[in-house]
């Protein structure tokens, strides 16, 4: 087996700065991936949910088109800290803030699919508080490299035990698209709200918001209480892959952004207003400086963060993005948010609905999916170490 550096074997670059015209994009043509498309993309959506480019229009703005197989995952701003390595299905326009990794013929693309899975790339981001990865870094990383047959055959099983990763994945979001019917038949269309309810300045009801704790790295330990970054929040659930530990101080500082039952979690940074709300028993846990924490009255939280999570929610924090890498909501921001106040007896059934879908997916789907999960990444350091065959 050959160890070769990245920049021999593949082209390494990035995307193009998105068109500043919203009439540059039309329902034909040509994807046009952004870092905020990863999510989804990863997850098995298609690049045809992504917008579209027209062909002319591309021409005429210079756009690279990036072929087939083309490795994708963010290089700025907090997206590079989740680890997604996607790879293109189809040619498709990237944007600025994604590195483009294109495999030459010594390289089988979806080896090096599952080589950058196994190897996230976020590994080469020196400072997490203004995460950034330099495309030269990553045309210097040394990658094992087998003959083509043995490259396939790696990534042949691979494929095939992803498959069923992917089955349980889907079953999860089967399970969220369920409680997104249920909360619009229950509430209406929230970008309109067609049932008129109230609307409520959402700093009218904060008790108590904060963000928080910099620098916690020296207290990270293999076990302990639970510290929630921004890669462990979703949309109205909490992500407990990749959850890392602290032995925390006793400081007001940690007293302060330590978690409690019902607290809304909302993340400030990055991928704005994506939210949770921690459960009953979630045990000791603190956040970092990417996350907001409210304390709210007359709100059930559970049904707060999902409307932030619902289109009504999503149009306010999208509005609220500055653009850019270091895009941020600040306190007022999420003070003024204008939320619909339906009865608190019908918010409540809600949650009641939601923890009842919440218990069924915690004992079948995400115990199954934790199972796939972990026989998955055995699969893959079996494979890449050679100790497979």
């Amino acid at each position: 087996m050959n160890t070769v550096t990245l920049g021999d074997i593949c082209e390494v670059t990035a995307g193009q700065s998105a068109p500043q015209d919203s009439d540059a994009f039309g329902t034909a043509g040509k994807p046009f991936i952004r870092a905020g498309s990863l999510g989804d993309l990863v997850l098995g959506g298609t690049e045809e949910s992504c917008e579209m480019i027209p062909d002319d229009i591309a021409k005429r703005l210079r756009m690279r088109l990036f072929p087939e197989d083309t490795i994708l995952f963010a290089k700025s701003g907090m997206s590079a800290t989740l680890g997604r390595v996607y790879r293109l299905r189809k040619p498709a326009y990237v944007v600025s803030h994604l590195a483009t990794v294109i495999p030459g013929n010594r390289v089988e693309p979806s080896y090096l699919q599952r080589w950058f899975e196994r190897n996230p790339p976020s590994r080469l981001i020196p400072n997490e508080a203004y995460p950034s990865i330099r495309t030269s870094e990553i045309a210097t990383l040394k990658i094992d490299l087998p003959c083509l047959a043995e490259q396939k055959r790696i990534a042949a099983i691979l494929d095939k035990a992803d498959a069923i990763r992917r089955k349980r994945q889907q079953a999860i979001k089967l399970a969220d698209e369920f409680l997104r019917s249920v909360f619009l038949e229950m509430f209406g269309d929230s970008i309109n709200n067609t049932k008129r309810w109230p609307l409520e300045n959402l700093g009218k009801h904060i008790k108590f918001m904060t963000s928080g704790s910099r620098g916690w790295a020296s207290y990270y330990a293999d076990a302990g209480a639970k510290f929630l970054r921004i890669q462990n929040i979703g949309y109205n659930s909490i992500i407990m892959e990749d959850i890392a530990f602290v032995n925390p101080p006793d400081t007001a500082e940690a007293r302060r952004t330590q978690v409690q039952q019902g607290d809304v979690l909302v993340s400030i940074t990055a991928d704005l207003g994506r939210s949770a709300v921690i459960p009953p028993n979630f045990g000791q846990a603190y956040i970092n400086q990417h996350l907001a924490l409210l304390r709210v009255s007359d709100f059930d939280p559970i049904y707060l963060s999902a409307f932030f999570s619902s289109k009504g929610g999503r149009i306010q924090f999208d509005r609220l993005n500055r653009g850019g890498v270091k895009s941020g909501l600040n306190f007022d921001d999420l003070r003024g948010l204008s939320i619909p106040m339906p009865p608190i007896s019908i918010q409540n059934k809600y949650s009641s609905i939601y923890y009842k879908l919440s218990d069924l997916k915690s004992t079948k789907i995400y115990n199954q999916n934790g199972n796939s999960e972990m026989l998955f990444k055995s699969l893959s350091n079996l494979l890449f170490r050679g100790q497979y065959k």
